[in-house]
């Protein structure tokens, strides 16, 4: 793909994916807006497809993803050549013959039934022929059918702190996603929190995630009357509330 525009991006599906897989049940996107476009929408009723989106700053809704990634990342930049699109047919065939500890499998054995042959399996292996294609078939279809489906370990199993009071707080602090100067607050606010679920809030200027808040001790609106102008301006300063909340 030369680009993630919506025309590009549902065609490649069209003409790579669905040909080889068939339509999907679900596919999952982030946020980027070609997704939400009508050409993207239009491509998910005909397949009868329902796509869902990864939350904001919460990478943790697609580890499987992020994951496969990270490793590929890593393997490329173990390579000296200046391109990166010239090693990754090779470091592709690695990682999908690769034997996964937590599955005893490789990615290949549980797409194509089988290992992919490798440039030392082409010495040694000899090719048997002798099983007839609509035999070797149908064993194939029984044995792919027995395999249930095991689910993907949790690599990382460190516990994330929230604090117990984001879920009665009226106002939060919303951490600053950017660099800033030394000394700076890393915080703004405090913030109205219009409505929350697990992992999101809503509040008067944007949703963020739930890690990026702690909780305000905020005082009534009568003692703001006696409080200092920046917070009183920043109170009621007015701001457009919005009411989606990505999941």
């Amino acid at each position: 793909m030369v680009d993630i525009i919506a025309e590009i991006t549902h065609k490649a599906l069209i003409h790579n994916w669905s040909p080889r897989f068939g339509c999907p049940v679900t596919i999952t996107t982030d946020q980027g807006r070609n997704f939400d476009s009508h050409p993207f929408r239009y491509l998910n009723e005909i397949l009868g497809t329902n796509r869902i989106r990864t939350t904001s700053y919460h990478p943790q809704s697609n580890g499987l993803v992020e994951r496969f990634h990270r490793h590929l990342k890593s393997s490329i930049t173990a390579h000296s050549q200046p391109k990166c699109t010239q090693n990754l047919p090779i470091v592709l065939l690695g990682i999908r013959s690769a034997i996964k500890p937590h599955i005893n499998a490789t990615c290949a054995e549980l797409v194509y039934g089988t290992t992919l042959r490798l440039p030392s399996d082409i010495l040694n292996s000899k090719s048997d022929l002798s099983t007839p294609t609509d035999t070797y078939a149908l064993k194939f279809k029984s044995i792919m059918q027995s395999i249930n489906p095991i689910s993907t370990s949790r690599h990382s199993i460190k516990p994330i702190y929230i604090h117990p009071s984001l879920q009665t707080c009226s106002h939060v602090f919303l951490h600053v996603d950017s660099v800033i100067p030394p000394l700076s607050p890393p915080y703004t606010g405090p913030h109205p929190a219009i409505s929350r679920k697990e992992k999101t809030f809503v509040l008067k200027i944007n949703d963020k995630n739930i890690s990026y808040y702690r909780p305000s001790s905020y005082q009534s609106s009568d003692s703001l009357l006696s409080a200092p102008t920046s917070t009183h301006k920043l109170a009621d300063a007015p701001s457009p509330i919005y009411s989606h909340i990505c999941t």
